[in-house]
């Protein structure tokens, strides 16, 4: 039984209770996985994407110039079903402006780093593990000066949404995550295989830096061949050993 503690943070349309977590579990780490009700649009999601977009005073008068038109509409036949679709409709044509994509995207990235700082004040881990969207909210807090310890990450969203969220400065965010690397052990896993997040982006992410890119033939974008192999746990007792 291992006496390592990883924090997790799980990937865009994942959760706490995900395979990784409970391999990790089954692999004797003691995991904390904080939900970062995170998701592009199922609205259940606290931070989902069409959630913040439609907290935005934009899509806000949209949505009322449609509910205007809605109400004369509602007034002459049930107006249950009209306006369980309204808000639907109007997050779904929200989604089609990129700005305010970004601004939503942006609303969700800060609200999940914010929910994985508070909890590494309050589970003080050995290392931090993040996947996907989560990699790129590590790399964030990394960036930060947040957190300083043993890090992995497995196939980083960084790069992709600084694009879809349109962070600004973001090739001066990935010098400075390169710059922490070298105070912070870092190492990225990638299969080439991935069709969700490029490799390039993470070929792009180390270049220069003192991170560890493993190239590893894994199943793709879930990595899940980690899981099944070891090869994540033996990282993750390795890098502990770093702190």
């Amino acid at each position: 039984m291992s006496d390592v503690i990883v924090q997790f943070a799980h990937g865009l349309e994942s959760g706490p209770q995900g395979t990784k977590v409970s391999h990790l579990t089954e692999a004797g780490f003691s995991v904390r996985a904080p939900d970062m009700q995170m998701s592009v649009r199922n609205m259940k999601k606290t931070n989902a994407v069409a959630r913040n977009l439609l907290r935005l005073p934009e899509v806000g008068a949209l949505g009322a110039a449609v509910a205007v038109s809605a109400g004369v509409a509602a007034a002459k036949r049930d107006a249950r079903p009209l306006w369980l679709g309204l808000g639907v409709g109007v997050g779904l044509a929200a989604m089609r402006y990129p700005a305010w994509r970004g601004q939503a995207m942006r609303r969700s990235f800060e609200a999940c780093v914010a929910i994985q700082a508070e909890a590494l004040e309050q589970y003080g881990p050995d290392v931090l593990l993040g996947s996907s969207w989560g990699g790129a909210v590590v790399l964030e807090l990394v960036r930060r000066g947040v957190w300083s310890g043993p890090t992995i990450v497995l196939a980083p969203a960084y790069a992709s949404v600084g694009r879809w969220a349109n962070l600004p400065g973001l090739g001066a965010r990935i010098d400075d995550i390169r710059r922490r690397s070298e105070r912070v052990p870092i190492v990225v896993f990638h299969d080439p295989g991935d069709d969700v997040v490029p490799y390039k982006d993470s070929l792009e992410l180390v270049r220069g830096s003192s991170m560890e890119l493993r190239t590893v033939s894994a199943g793709g974008h879930r990595l899940l061949g980690l899981l099944e192999n070891g090869s994540l746990a033996e990282c993750i007792e390795g890098i502990s050993k770093a702190r």
